[in-house]
């Protein structure tokens, strides 16, 4: 069964996305003197705070924790009324993750991967399909696989779109972990590109994602987790935790 979801594209008052291939902006900035580069997050029950470029509806301290009560309201006991949206999803480990987690599988999961081996090996394990279609997994979960993170913002964000679709009233949550080879002194040149290089600068597509939920669904429905390489250099981390808080 292939859903065929009704499409509002996302609008936003953020600079034109749909040429997605055009470089992202480099950040250039480090946070300001009272945000500290720490704040690991070990638990997906740990939501991470609202990104500081949303709608400012609500405080910080108005947030709510992503908990397993709040994902279980649906029809189907085993369907959480959750969205996951994976970017650079690597082996596939975030669905069933979710699923261990949360004790249910999500309404609505979307994955973005370029590696051509991981794509057919995720495909195979988990049903979804290599030709970017929207599938209906046997859990229930309506999924797509998309080979580029950035095709999720072509055509005015409308695969964003479809998903949040199909799911309005879901609580969303991103996971990603951007590619580090800019960004550390094991890198070619030894971290000094950071988050202006061309693998490391895809980071930016994560703070899109996330913003522009934020935007459509409100900050406290959004939830995100975000992991990198620990050897970064300490400029670039602060500069990504500038970006996320």
């Amino acid at each position: 069964m292939e859903p065929t979801p009704p499409v509002e594209v996302l609008a936003s008052p953020a600079p034109a996305v749909d040429n997605a291939d055009a470089a992202v902006t480099r950040s250039g900035h480090g946070p300001p003197p009272n945000v500290s580069p720490t704040a690991a997050v070990d638990n997906v029950d740990a939501a991470v705070t609202r990104s500081g470029h949303g709608p400012p509806s609500k405080r910080a301290s108005d947030s709510v924790v992503l908990s397993a009560d709040d994902a279980r309201r649906s029809q189907s006991p085993d369907v959480l009324n959750l969205g996951v949206i994976s970017l650079f999803d690597g082996v596939g480990s975030v669905l069933p993750t979710v699923i261990r987690q949360y004790g249910g599988t999500p309404r609505v999961f979307v994955a973005a991967e370029q590696d051509a081996v991981l794509r057919q090996l995720v495909c195979d394990q988990f049903g979804l399909a290599e030709d970017e279609r929207w599938v209906q997994l046997s859990t229930g979960t309506q999924a797509l696989y998309l080979r580029d993170v950035r095709t999720l913002f072509r055509q005015g964000a409308r695969k964003l779109s479809e998903a949040v679709a199909l799911a309005p009233d879901a609580l969303w949550l991103v996971v990603a972990g951007s590619p580090c080879q800019d960004l550390t002194l094991a890198g070619e040149l030894k971290g000094l590109l950071g988050l202006t290089g061309p693998t490391s600068s895809l980071f930016y597509y994560v703070h899109l994602a996330i913003w522009l939920l934020q935007i459509r669904l409100g900050p406290v429905r959004v939830r995100f987790l975000v992991e990198n390489a620990g050897s970064m250099l300490k400029e670039h981390l602060e500069a990504m935790l500038c970006g996320l808080v």
